[in-house]
């Protein structure tokens, strides 16, 4: 694959073409937005060759040959990936264009996007009750990262950005988690196509506790970590499709304004949600995943 680089003369054209290639319906879908700097006015796009694809010559700086990214060799094919990442790009994009996104305040963008997330965990095999623990996951080891490199007060300027919840969220703990059937139609499908095609192992569970720095790793991450059962789940095909569909919307969510700690904040909201509205906590899920994955492997079954 190709990566296309176009710079913009300033940050709010940049944004601009942004918007009009999400809010467009009949994009070029051989030519797929990858990524945003603002810092540096520019987008960044994928294709398979770029060129055969005619291109704004006005914007367009680079053209970076054979591009990949960490993780992207999960499926080591070009094409089948191209058509799996446009089928999650295209998905994302309706669903933005169908809730008006670009016109809705914080708080309401961020209700929908819990859509995003909620419906991505119902690709568990257990279900969203399960499935949320990977954003628990990506919570609990952010934390541990920023407190093994940040000083206190910078930690706890973070911790308040994620954490605290406002009044219009506290009022919606106890709802049910809202899910789009559009997008749970369209995340099966994405699994078809990922199932349809050969895949490498991401990464071994076994190098998680290998950070190149000292970190103090939160309870959960031990306990689920250490036992065998799960880690053998956590290596296999179909944990290792869901960790790297979530991981690709995780990179496409900046694309709509959505910074690191915005998504953490998301994140958070997901999890107090169904934890609250289910009546469950983590470790009530580790045993029912200890359980069901131990029996999983008595009864022979995949």
């Amino acid at each position: 694959m190709d990566k296309i680089k176009e710079i913009f003369q300033n940050k709010e054209l940049m944004m601009s073409e942004k918007k009009n290639l999400i809010n467009l319906e009949k994009a070029n879908t051989d030519l797929l937005l990858l990524g945003q700097s603002p810092s540096e006015c520019s987008l960044s796009f994928i294709c398979l060759n770029a060129d055969s694809i005619k291109l704004e010559k006005k914007y367009v700086t680079s053209i970076q040959k054979n591009y990949t990214q960490i993780g992207w060799n999960f499926i080591d094919n070009d094409v089948a990936f191209f058509n799996i990442y446009k089928k999650l790009v295209t998905t994302l994009f309706q669903f933005i264009r169908d809730t008006n996104f670009w016109d809705l305040n914080i708080n309401l963008q961020n209700y929908e996007l819990q859509k995003i997330i909620n419906s991505l965990s119902y690709l568990n095999t257990l279900g969203i009750t399960h499935g949320y623990l990977s954003f628990l996951s990506n919570i609990k080891y952010f934390t541990s990262q920023i407190q093994a490199l940040y000083s206190k007060s910078d930690v706890d300027s973070i911790e308040n950005r994620i954490f605290n919840l406002n009044s219009f969220e506290e009022s919606k703990l106890y709802d049910k988690p809202q899910v789009s059937n559009y997008l749970i139609k369209n995340f099966e499908n994405i699994l078809e196509l990922i199932n349809s095609v050969d895949t490498h192992q991401i990464s071994s569970v076994d190098n998680f506790f290998n950070a190149p720095y000292k970190m103090d790793y939160s309870l959960f991450h031990k306990t689920f970590l250490s036992d065998s059962i799960l880690k053998k789940y956590y290596n296999s095909k179909e944990f290792q499709t869901y960790r790297f569909i979530m991981t690709e919307i995780f990179r496409i969510l900046p694309l709509f304004g959505i910074s690191l700690n915005r998504r953490n904040h998301l994140l958070f909201l997901c999890v107090k949600n169904i934890e609250h509205f289910y009546k469950i906590t983590w470790k009530t899920q580790y045993c029912e995943s200890h359980t069901f994955y131990n029996n999983h492997k008595i009864l022979g079954e995949k």
